[in-house]
């Protein structure tokens, strides 16, 4: 898993959280979180420094240490009660976001492609739903590389859209 692509995305999107959970201190922009499996901890400045945020863009952003329980997720590797998730292949840009649709017990979800950008491996997906609605654990192997919240403010946009096109076809 490549840090500074994780970091790349926190900045992109003006927030950094850190947050420690199952072991491991975890980093990520509240929509999406990333474990750092065998590092030291860091603090949000620390991280800041180590890959190059300067104070003009720590200025703008949100760097704060999260409590886990205020994501209210299940940051363990396996709960029992995941389904698992398969890659669309569709390719999918809306709203000036590239997006992948992950489908799985009977619907479509969309996750932002760039959330998948620090992984160098194959990954798989398993949904899991809870206090905030359903999200996405992104495992290789038996480690969790990542935890997703889908974007489900534009499902009736895209259906709309979608719906649109298949009339075309």
């Amino acid at each position: 898993m490549k840090i500074q692509k994780i970091v790349d995305i926190c900045k992109k999107s003006g927030q950094l959280y850190i947050t420690e959970a199952e072991g491991a201190q975890w980093i990520g922009n509240g929509q999406a979180v990333y474990p750092l499996y065998d590092l030291p901890k860091l603090t949000a400045e620390e991280l800041c420094t180590i890959y190059s945020i300067t104070e003009e863009q720590r200025d703008k952003m949100i760097l704060n240490e999260k409590d886990a329980s205020e994501y209210k997720i299940d940051f363990s590797a396996i709960n029992g009660d995941e389904e698992a998730a398969e890659v669309v292949n569709i390719g999918l840009h809306f709203g000036g976001t590239s997006l992948i649709m992950l489908k799985c017990g009977g619907g479509i979800s969309f996750v932002k492609r760039m959330y998948l950008t620090p992984f160098k491996e194959e990954v798989q997906y398993w949904r899991r739903t809870g206090p905030i609605g359903e999200y996405f654990v992104v495992t290789a192997g038996m480690f969790i590389k990542a935890i997703i919240v889908p974007e489900t403010g534009l499902r009736a946009d895209i259906a709309g859209e979608l719906k649109e096109i298949v009339k075309m076809i």
